[in-house]
């Protein structure tokens, strides 16, 4: 991670911010296996801010993830055919539950682009 922050006094009583911060990631494996769907590829998530300062308050504007870049989270061997998620295989019958297989892969995605003020 990298980033900056500048300051520049506006007046003696307000100043005015603005800071940078990335994050970069090569490609990872993000489940066991080694599938080509199972890997993120690298990525460059950037937030920036612009804020107006005080001794006492502060005014800003936040951008989140401004590269709009979207990413897996969590990420787990399902059966999406039958609902069931990292369950453990069937003992004494002639058959084994789906996500022995890794048939299926489910993943959460962590959000793109967002703004606060």
């Amino acid at each position: 991670m990298s980033g900056f922050e500048y300051n520049f006094p506006l007046s003696e009583r307000l100043a005015l911010a603005f800071s940078s911060n990335s994050q970069y990631s090569s490609r990872y494996l993000t489940n066991l296996g080694n599938r080509p769907d199972f890997y993120q590829s690298g990525f460059v998530k950037t937030d920036v801010s612009v804020a107006l300062q005080s001794a006492h308050w502060e005014a800003a504007l936040i951008g989140k993830n401004v590269t709009d870049k979207l990413t897996s989270g969590y990420c787990a061997n399902a059966s999406i055919a039958t609902g069931q998620i990292l369950l453990p295989p069937i003992f004494g019958g002639t058959s084994r539950n789906a996500a022995v297989r890794t048939s299926s892969f489910a993943t959460s995605i962590v959000a793109g682009r967002s703004g606060y003020g």
